[in-house]
């Protein structure tokens, strides 16, 4: 028995970053049916945006006027996705329906992400600048475990920060080539930091 929505389905499937058994509830067709046809046909989830995403993600949303962008943006990124998928079999409604979910999705996670990373940003540079100030404050250079707990802190978000904003493969190749920091001295470490 041949499902009359399979081209929809698919068109689904390759806009969209949604796993396979929540496309079986969506649709209300078997898992395995759907799983069996992603296997034999070869679709791949999100295909049709992909590369739209991440471009999309890298495009800095809050620096333009949303009122006058969102809309214009939309339009581009929905005439880039159907280019990506086959819509022959499809109904022009759905189409628009299909294109239209897709590129609200990647809007909102493009505007959040945008949102988060300029908290996260924010956040570190006030940690990084009171812990500077309890160095400062600490004249006497005796062992403060404060500051060291601070310290410790303040590293562990920028290193979630660089994940955050580069993903963990850009900072596993930067951190390949950069310097050795461990064979650095405490004088050279601390040069270091008034560099920055």
């Amino acid at each position: 028995m041949a499902i009359q929505n399979k081209a929809e389905i698919k068109a689904y499937y390759e806009t969209h970053d949604t796993k396979a058994k929540e496309v079986a509830k969506i649709f209300n067709i078997a898992y395995r049916t759907l799983a069996n046809w992603i296997a034999k046909e070869g679709w791949e989830r999100g295909a049709a945006i992909k590369e739209i995403e991440a471009e999309v993600l890298n495009d800095n949303l809050t620096n333009h006027r949303l009122s006058t962008f969102i809309g214009s943006k939309k339009e581009e990124l929905k005439k880039q996705i159907a280019g990506n998928i086959d819509v022959s079999e499809l109904d022009s409604m759905i189409v628009n329906n299909l294109l239209e979910s897709s590129t609200d999705e990647l809007l909102l996670k493009a505007m959040n992400l945008n949102f988060i990373n300029k908290n996260i940003l924010l956040s570190a540079m006030i940690a990084k600048d009171e812990l500077l100030r309890l160095v400062a404050f600490n004249k006497g250079n005796k062992p403060d475990p404060m500051i060291i707990a601070c310290a410790e802190k303040t590293a562990r978000m920028f290193e979630g920060l660089k994940v955050s904003l580069y993903g963990r493969e850009v900072v596993r190749e930067a951190e390949t080539r950069e310097n050795d920091y461990s064979k650095l001295s405490t004088n050279e470490l601390l040069a270091l930091l008034g560099e920055e």
